[in-house]
Formats: C-alpha cells, sequence, structure tokens
C-alpha cells in the first residue's frame, strides 16, 4: 500500500509540474468558471427581482455542483489524454505502476484542476450575493463528496474509452457529460422531461443528487430515503465504472492500443 501510495504521489507530481510551467493552462482553467458564473449570478438577481429568489439560488448551486462534476471529470480524461500525447503510456506500464494508479493520480490531478477553476467563482459568489453557500450544514459537505464520487465513477467509465480507442475517443468524452446534462435534471425537475426520458434518468446517480439538491433549497431538508437511493446508485455506478475501465485497459493492452493510443 505504501508503495502504492508513493507511485500515485510521483505521477500526480509529474502532472502538477506539467500544469504550473503553463501558464496559458493555468488562466484558463481559472478563467473560464469564473467569468461563466457571472451569467448565472446575473440570473438569480434576476429572480429575484421577480420575487422567485428561490429559484434564482437553485440555478446557481446547481450550475456550481455541476461544473464541479464537470471540471473534476474533465480534468481527470485530460490528464490521460497528455499522457497519450506525450506517448507515455507505454513507458507508463513498462514500471509497477498499474492501470488503477495511473487513473488514481490522473483523478486527484482533475480534482486539483476543478479547485482550482472554481475556487475563484465560489469567491465572486459569496462576495456578490446575499446568502453564503459555505454552510456549516454538513449536508452540503456530503453533496460534495457525493458529486466528486459520482465524478469518479464517470472518470472511470470515460476513460476506460479513453484508454481503449485513444485520442479518438476525445469527441465521446465531451459528449458524454453534455448528454449527461439534460438527462440528471441539473436546471430542470426530472417531472419536466418526456416519460421515456425520466425511466433513463433514475438510473443515473447524478438525477438523485440534483433532486437532493433542490430540496434542501427548497424545503431545507432532504428526504432520506433519496439520499440513500443518491448514495446506492453512486456505488453502483462506481462498480460498473471499475468493470469498465479494467476490461478495457485488458482489450487496449492485448490489441497494443496503449502504444498507438495517440494515433
Amino acid at each position: 500500500m505504501k508503495n502504492s501510495i508513493w507511485r500515485v504521489g510521483v505521477l500526480v507530481q509529474r502532472h502538477v509540474m506539467m500544469l504550473g510551467r503553463s501558464w496559458a493552462r493555468l488562466i484558463e482553467i481559472v478563467y473560464m468558471p469564473t467569468i461563466s458564473i457571472f451569467q448565472w449570478i446575473f440570473l438569480k438577481n434576476y429572480f429575484s427581482s421577480l420575487g422567485m429568489k428561490e429559484v434564482g439560488q437553485v440555478l446557481l448551486l446547481s450550475w456550481l455542483m455541476w461544473e464541479l462534476i464537470f471540471r473534476s471529470k474533465q480534468g481527470t480524461v485530460m490528464s490521460l489524454f497528455e499522457d497519450m500525447w506525450s506517448r507515455s503510456l507505454g513507458q507508463i506500464f513498462t514500471t509497477p505502476i498499474t492501470h488503477f494508479e495511473l487513473l488514481a493520480a490522473c483523478y486527484i490531478v482533475g480534482f486539483i484542476r476543478a479547485a482550482l477553476g472554481l475556487s475563484l467563482a465560489v469567491v465572486v459568489i459569496i462576495v456578490t450575493n446575499d446568502f453564503n453557500i459555505i454552510s456549516s450544514d454538513f449536508t452540503y459537505v456530503f453533496f460534495i463528496m457525493l458529486g466528486l464520487a459520482i465524478s469518479g465513477s464517470l472518470s472511470l467509465i470515460t476513460s476506460g474509452f479513453v484508454i481503449r480507442w485513444g485520442i479518438r475517443a476525445e469527441n465521446l468524452a465531451w459528449a458524454f457529460m453534455a448528454t449527461l446534462a439534460p438527462l440528471s435534471g441539473v436546471l430542470n425537475p426530472v417531472t419536466a422531461l418526456p416519460a421515456w426520458l425520466q425511466h433513463i434518468s433514475y438510473l443515473l446517480p447524478t438525477t438523485y443528487l440534483f433532486e437532493c439538491l433542490r430540496s434542501l433549497i427548497s424545503h431545507d431538508n432532504v428526504d432520506e430515503g433519496l439520499m440513500v437511493r443518491a448514495c446506492g446508485m453512486t456505488l453502483l455506478w462506481l462498480v460498473l465504472g471499475m468493470v469498465i475501465y479494467s476490461a478495457m485497459f485488458k482489450v487496449s493492452r492485448e490489441s497494443g492500443n496503449l502504444v498507438k493510443g495517440a494515433e
């Protein structure tokens, strides 16, 4: 276990050093969420002027939670792509590093990217709004941890596709999240979806997370049954992600795609 943690730490340090050497990349990571937050703040203020303050808060916090999931997951996949573009995967797997250690390192780097990107956005929300998103209520901490776990499950699945098909899966990695957003009810309740889509929506862990978040903001409490389902579905997707990632890695290794994945 100690050696495994050390190997993950070395991989994380490598990616962080690469990130720190690129000011353009750092600016991009921070700039996009910060600029995007203003349109949601303006929208929240508009709803507040109409006497619908709660609606604005739900939209703003739902967007922030989605950004946490999205940017953490995309940061993970981008770290994996960087190893492919530099043709480092073949060299990495000639060492004792396992495929799960590689993904763990990429996920940690993805979380660092998300934290850097959202930290300034959170400060902007606190300064420009009359409510504090940093609550003493540990329910919000639970939501953040659940969001990170969901991001981990999505990272496993998309990383499996990347390992299997290389940079050809780049568009798929983006399309996967774009498809997931409306199905998860990020900005709308699930009941707004057509009946047949609602059945698909309730198979996603993100759906339960955003339903819980809306319930907490609107009613100051969350249905415990809904929280249990959120945790259960997240665990199921984590297991599914591990199975898919392991299967894709095995196929890619046997076909030699780990070496030629950047082609």
